[in-house]
């Protein structure tokens, strides 16, 4: 039996996350950018690796540069290219069945 609680961030299924990748939420930044060693200041990109069935995909986790006069809080970010590996990928994993 796997273990299916061994996580940090879990989400709907949704089209974003199936084509470009997904917002973590203000609560959870703390975790990944805890795991970086660093928080990213706004406009800055770092590459990471994310695994799904045994494969490593690359992505990038990034904090979106939103200008601080408007948005107050940092957006971080886990992008991947649409059509890429990973995203074709997370399409096949999680086809949609009618």
């Amino acid at each position: 039996m796997e273990d299916f609680e061994n996580y940090v961030y879990k989400t709907e299924v949704h089209w974003s996350l199936l084509n470009e990748g997904l917002t973590l939420p203000v609560e959870n930044q703390v975790i990944f950018t805890r795991n970086m060693g660093k928080f990213l200041q706004r406009g800055e990109v770092k590459p990471i690796s994310i695994y799904l069935n045994g494969k490593k995909y690359v992505a990038q986790i990034r904090n979106v540069n939103f200008s601080e006069r408007f948005v107050r809080k940092d957006a971080i970010q886990i992008r991947y290219p649409r059509n890429g590996e990973l995203a074709r990928a997370l399409q096949c994993h999680f086809i949609r069945v009618k």
